[in-house]
């Protein structure tokens, strides 16, 4: 349910077409998740081994620049064939969206990477893993004061998620700065 508050929102406050137009644009972003969903899953079972604990940092580091590198090739595919894509999947009747949908791909970059990053505090038995949780209510009132149109409503979206998603990964650099940092003093 988390991860649809904004579909239930739009569902509910919004004209069946407009609820329409927005599920088309949020499933351009899912996509990049689709894609990577099976990555993300090996994640789980590589994360929550013992024996490649050394290879955390590198795996996640690469698996950051992988979602980071695909989100971007689907920006450049979003962006040049917009038109194309929505007839294709949908049709001509989705045009509204158009403009909006180079912004899928860096709200799924944002979400892919905020679910590989879950599973990583998810197998570490971190309370991180509750970051989604803790500030959906924040994102639930921002989609009801903010969100008066599609547009406004993508915003906050994309919003929350890049806020997820910053927090995530400055909990990540700080612990492996602060481990590194640890270490050192005690072979020091």
């Amino acid at each position: 349910i988390l991860s649809n508050i904004d579909l239930l929102y739009v569902k509910r406050f919004f004209s069946a077409t407009d609820a329409g137009l927005y599920g088309s644009w949020n499933l351009f972003g899912k996509i990049i998740y689709y894609i990577m969903s099976p990555l993300i899953s090996i994640s789980l079972v590589f994360f929550s081994g013992k024996e490649f604990k050394k290879y955390y940092s590198v795996v996640l580091g690469a698996g950051l620049v992988l979602f980071l590198v695909s989100g971007a090739s689907l920006f450049m595919i979003y962006s040049l064939f917009k038109d194309t894509l929505l007839t294709l999947i949908f049709s001509s009747s989705f045009e509204q969206i158009t403009q909006y949908i180079p912004y899928a791909s860096i709200f799924g970059f944002l979400y892919a990477s905020i679910y590989f990053l879950n599973i990583y505090f998810l197998t570490k038995n971190s309370l991180f893993s509750i970051t989604p949780l803790i500030l959906s209510p924040f994102y639930l009132v921002s989609l009801y004061f903010f969100g008066k149109d599609i547009q406004s409503v993508i915003y906050v979206t994309l919003l929350s998620t890049t806020t997820i998603f910053f927090i995530y990964l400055c909990i990540v650099i700080y612990y492996n700065v602060s481990n590194k940092w640890k270490k050192q003093t005690i072979t020091s």
